[in-house]
């Protein structure tokens, strides 16, 4: 059974219905007798398979332009911490209520972000580039991070969520995404990033006060006072209430 997250707009009346974890359900409105077609997504990233079922907003998004649909996702890969030999060295007694609690223990050592694309008639989804945190470069002239205290940004130690693609996907390589430092989960950074050019390209705090729901692009139109070119392309963070 296929869950709704996010419907696109392909152009001459066909409309996607994008399930973030399975795939998306295509058809024109305009025909008489609509066929349905389904365009299956690329496997989930190894890190992010014990998350099927939940909300996907905070690892997958999807676009679509000019025919062009792109897929993102990000995924935070861990490694097994190795303290056996000090878990064995300490216990004489190990019950029987200690083992059912018992959880491995993993290290948080980075995150890398993916891109997918393809038009509506290819049977394949083409892989456009995959990139891992230390591969994006930062200048640390303009970005740094902390309460003014110059702290250089290390992408690796900011968790990487909810991203969002650019509206102009199919000329635009743009992706925002959310990120905290991992020592300090109640500071949030909204971060832009060119997948093209491996490069940060604006870095900026968020406030999350509240409950937080996905983000919304969204286009404006040309008649508005100080966009640029046809449509300026705006990236929506829906806040709920006590932000």
């Amino acid at each position: 059974m296929y869950v709704i997250h996010k419907v696109i707009s392909l152009g001459g009346g066909t409309l996607g219905w994008v399930d973030l974890w399975r795939g998306i359900l295509l058809y024109n409105v305009l025909d008489e007798v609509p066929v349905v077609q389904v365009i299956q997504l690329p496997m989930l990233m190894p890190g992010n398979k014990a998350g099927l079922g939940v909300c996907p907003w905070n690892i997958r998004d999807i676009a679509c332009g000019d025919g062009l649909i792109k897929l993102v996702e990000v995924e935070t890969y861990e490694r097994p911490v190795d303290d056996e030999t000090a878990y064995h060295d300490d216990m004489l007694v190990v019950y029987d209520s200690d083992l059912l609690a018992e959880q491995p223990v993993r290290d948080n050592v980075g995150w890398r972000i993916i891109t997918w694309y393809r038009m509506t008639s290819w049977n394949y989804w083409r892989k456009e580039c995959m990139h891992h945190d230390e591969e994006i470069s930062v200048d640390h002239s303009r970005h740094q991070i902390g309460d003014g205290g110059g702290e250089l940004l290390a992408l690796k130690n900011l968790s990487a969520s909810f991203p969002v693609l650019s509206l102009n996907c199919h000329c635009d390589d743009t992706v925002y995404l959310l990120r905290n430092l991992k020592s300090d989960t109640q500071k949030i950074w909204l971060v832009t990033v060119d997948l093209k050019m491996k490069q940060l390209i604006n870095l900026a705090p968020f406030s999350i006060g509240g409950y937080f729901s996905p983000a919304y692009p969204c286009q404006l139109s040309k008649y508005l006072k100080g966009t640029l070119g046809n449509h300026t392309s705006v990236l929506l963070y829906v806040l709920g209430a006590g932000v």
